[in-house]
């Protein structure tokens, strides 16, 4: 019983890890398009580089965010899986 006990909670670490790869490449992705985005606005004379540089720094705080709000809730999600 004890054997199995372990290795269930070693298979739901392995959930917790996957959950957690899984949001961060998604978040990446939508960031890396925004960012592409921003660019093409850029070249395009769309925006001047002074917004764009605004822009930029908005959407990294932005990704930054997000990325402590995923980790946050993995960790409120699976707190009981981390403790030995």
């Amino acid at each position: 019983m004890g054997f199995n006990f372990g290795f269930r909670k070693k298979q739901n670490v392995g959930k917790l890890i996957g959950y957690y790869v899984k949001e961060r490449i998604k978040e990446k992705q939508s960031y890396t398009e925004q960012l592409e985005i921003l660019v093409a606005q850029l070249q395009d004379e769309t925006i001047d580089q002074l917004e764009h540089d605004r822009l930029r720094d908005l959407l990294d705080a932005n990704y930054y965010q997000q990325q402590q709000e995923i980790l946050s809730h993995v960790q409120n999600k699976y707190s009981g899986l981390l403790v030995s």
